[in-house]
């Protein structure tokens, strides 16, 4: 694949990823719902965006987290560990 439509295929993929950015910040509780929603329906259209989307979102993700881990002066394994217990309950009990 030529460089440019490698480069076309990442830009779609920004689109889609601050789309269901917009997407989350708008629907209160049914974010959950409506972002999977919109994510399933762009990759029926662009598989190839809606995949650059997801890898996109996960490194500005671990980005952030990295950053808060620094600023707070703990491991990044210690902030995903309870990010994830927050999320999802505490693992350990």
């Amino acid at each position: 694949m030529p460089r440019w439509m490698g480069q076309q295929t990442e830009d779609r993929g920004w689109q889609l990823a601050l789309g269901l950015i917009a997407v989350w910040r708008r629907t209160g509780d049914a974010r959950k719902g409506a972002v999977a929603q919109a994510l399933a329906e762009a990759a029926e259209r662009d598989p190839t965006a809606a995949e650059q989307a997801v890898i996109g979102l996960t490194a500005l993700g671990n980005m952030f987290m990295e950053l808060y881990a620094d600023c707070a002066g703990y491991p990044v394994d210690s902030v995903i560990r309870d990010a994830a217990a927050l999320m999802y309950g505490d693992p350990s009990g």
